[in-house]
């Protein structure tokens, strides 16, 4: 199992309590029981035509994402434990996930937050402590995959809902882009966002929106088997 540890013993129980307000805010014991989410999501970038990804994602982690642009098919799986990334339009169309694809795959997994990773093995949960971005004070928490490849995570203190993620190169510590978290919507008796967006220096901000959304549709395990 995974571990919270801390930079700084000081705020232990600080973030136990961000993290108890972050759950609560998102209703995380609502969603415990749905077992498996199809969503359906829409991708733009400036003027290119639209892509549309078909997620799905069954506990506790298994995800497959796939879309097909121009007769050329990208499917992305994670079982559980290792993944891989089919790319129909090359030579070599099939190969392992990057340690960045599989922690950014794995994160979009989880049926509610994120920060759930942090319970498994080989993830760990530490306090960076708090960020001002403008007029809004942030907790910073860093989570650790595998290879220690890590993510920031920004928490708002208004509502603590997650503001954004902070995505790392491959094994170094230069940030590759921010993924920001809009629109939030209660949905009964849980919160989640249904729009996104990747901002990347020097690049055009690509916008995610949820299309339709799917709980407890069921998710056969052959759809998250990997080809050997």
């Amino acid at each position: 199992m995974g571990s919270i540890c801390y930079v700084c013993s000081g705020f232990a129980q600080n973030l136990d309590a961000v993290l108890e307000l972050h759950r609560a805010a998102v209703g995380e014991q609502s969603l415990a029981a749905m077992r498996s989410v199809q969503v359906e999501m829409i991708e733009r970038e400036g003027a290119a035509t639209p892509r549309i990804y078909h997620i799905t994602k069954k506990r506790p982690n298994k995800v497959r994402k796939e879309t097909v642009s121009k007769d050329h098919r990208f499917v992305m799986v994670f079982d559980g434990e290792e993944g891989q990334v089919l790319e129909s339009w090359k030579e070599d169309s099939l190969r392992e996930l990057t340690v960045q694809e599989q922690a950014l795959l794995e994160i979009e997994s989880t049926i509610g937050s994120p920060l759930q990773l942090g319970e498994f093995d080989g993830h760990d949960l530490f306090w960076l402590g708090t960020e001002t971005i403008g007029s809004q004070e942030f907790v910073v928490i860093r989570m650790t995959f595998y290879d220690n490849y890590f993510v920031d995570f920004y928490i708002d203190r208004a509502d603590y809902l997650l503001y954004k993620y902070v995505v790392y190169a491959d094994l170094s510590a230069k940030v590759d882009f921010e993924y920001f978290y809009k629109d939030y919507k209660k949905l009964g008796a849980f919160v989640l966002p249904y729009s996104f967006e990747k901002r990347r220096k020097g690049e055009n901000t690509i916008y995610y929106t949820i299309k339709d959304i799917v709980f407890g549709a069921g998710a056969a395990d052959t759809l998250f088997v990997l080809v050997r």
